[in-house]
């Protein structure tokens, strides 16, 4: 008489395994617990929400890169002959242009060179790269009399073309500087720090089909360089953002006493201004 064989816990697992395979191959590599469908099928559950969980951080990410991907070859050769050369005189024009850190542009030199007659001839070689069919009258008069700043920013990110967001949303110098406000997965989202600013959602409007990394290169590198501080003689305390520049050229003397460091530097005479016989004298 043959011996009747006796189905053990570790047969009716295999038997189980062979029947649920097709369905949990994505969870292979989870042990269940020995012989109980329930803890296997928690299992799955929590395996599916994590997968869910990395699927979406995977599509945030990839999204972005992909945004990044295409914008870089949306702006290959977006820049007309004119604009680089017009960006190459904005850096001849940088003081202490050997030192990137802390170049700036001084007041008369954006006075100069973000001109009428200048950005309306750029304008109009550069039109057929604008995304809109905006008209390059309204476009010059509102950089030149609102958005010297914005557009010598975008000039020199190699981003001109970006100027007519900002024209569509109204956005001039008084907004500026503007920071990162939530870098979170979700939203990348710019506020602007200027106190009299009282449309955030027009600022944020303005960056937002723009790619983080152009959005932090914006907020964390090219805006600085034109937007050094003009002192006046009647205000005393200033406070600054960390990355402002100083419109500072040469350091002289350091002298210590017992509660402080005092430095002497020599200050560009553009962002000086006192009176002399009622008279602004930069």
């Amino acid at each position: 008489m043959k011996p009747n064989p006796q189905t053990t816990d570790f047969d009716r697992y295999k038997k189980s395994e062979k029947e649920i395979q097709p369905e949990t191959t994505a969870a292979r590599g989870r042990i269940p617990s020995w012989g109980s469908s329930r803890s296997w099928g928690s299992s799955k559950t929590t395996l599916s929400k994590s997968f869910t969980n990395l699927s979406k951080t995977t599509t945030g990410s990839s999204r972005r890169q992909i945004n990044a991907r295409n914008t870089r070859k949306s702006n290959e050769s977006i820049s007309t002959e004119s604009m680089k050369i017009f960006r190459r005189k904005i850096k001849a024009s940088m003081e202490l242009k050997n030192d990137y850190n802390n170049c700036f542009l001084a007041e008369r030199k954006l006075n100069e060179l973000i001109c009428e007659s200048t950005v309306m001839k750029l304008l109009e070689e550069h039109g057929s790269k604008l995304s809109t069919p905006t008209d390059i009258s309204k476009l010059s008069a509102f950089i030149c009399k609102r958005a010297k700043r914005v557009f010598a920013i975008l000039v020199w990110a190699e981003r001109e073309h970006r100027i007519e967001e900002f024209y569509n949303n109204n956005f001039t110098d008084e907004w500026l500087p503007v920071r990162v406000k939530s870098p979170d997965d979700e939203c990348y989202e710019v506020e602007s720090l200027a106190p009299n600013c009282t449309n955030q959602e027009a600022v944020g409007a303005t960056f937002s089909t723009w790619t983080d990394g152009d959005i932090d290169n914006f907020c964390d590198n090219y805006q600085w360089p034109f937007l050094a501080p003009v002192f006046h003689e009647k205000q005393f305390r200033y406070e600054f953002h960390q990355k402002s520049r100083m419109p500072f050229l040469d350091k002289g003397d350091q002298k210590k006493t017992n509660f402080s460091f005092v430095e002497e530097w020599t200050m560009h005479s553009d962002h000086l201004q006192i009176r002399a016989n009622s008279t602004i004298v930069s």
